[in-house]
């Protein structure tokens, strides 16, 4: 059974690195921007995460391997604070293994996460995702956690893909 940590900073890097290496959706671009959000987190350790901070959050799911005596991470996410903004936080990120779909990694984490903004006073959160039909699972997994389509913007990344916008809010 896998359980939700906290990042542990540089002795995580790798870990996070692995895991996105098994993520086939992600381009190398992403996985790339992905890691630069870890390195910042890495480089700049004093910057906790608070309402009143834009400093990146990280959570992973890890699974034990008991003959190995030693943890694989499987998922993690990534969030923190908008900038300007009074109670709104962004999810950067999202990732599962792509040995360990399916098993409600992704909905932990993000239960995890809202119970976390929760606790800084958050109040909405906004996530932003490709409109191709590679990430319709994502698109239909974040409606089943109750997040909205607020937006959608024709052709943004590139001709025929579009941003979509899904907010959550906190009560």
């Amino acid at each position: 059974m896998f359980k939700i940590r906290n990042f542990r900073g540089e002795s995580d890097r790798n870990k996070i690195a692995e895991l996105l290496e098994n993520v086939p959706s992600f381009t190398r671009d992403e996985k790339e921007v992905a890691m630069e959000l870890v390195d910042v987190t890495i480089n700049n350790p004093n910057i906790p995460t608070s309402k009143e901070n834009d400093g990146y959050k990280f959570l992973l799911a890890t699974l034990e391997i008991d003959n190995l005596k030693s943890e694989v991470v499987v998922g993690y996410i990534c969030y923190g604070a908008t900038a300007m903004t009074s109670g709104t936080y962004d999810l950067f990120w999202i990732a599962t293994h792509s040995d360990y779909l399916n098993k409600g990694i992704a909905r932990s984490l993000i239960v995890h996460m809202l119970e976390e903004i929760k606790s800084y006073d958050g109040r909405l959160v906004r996530v932003e995702t490709s409109g191709q039909e590679l990430y319709k699972g994502v698109r239909d997994f974040y409606l089943k956690l109750d997040f909205i389509e607020e937006a959608r913007i024709k052709d943004f990344y590139k001709i025929g893909d579009d941003l979509v916008i899904y907010t959550y809010r906190i009560l």
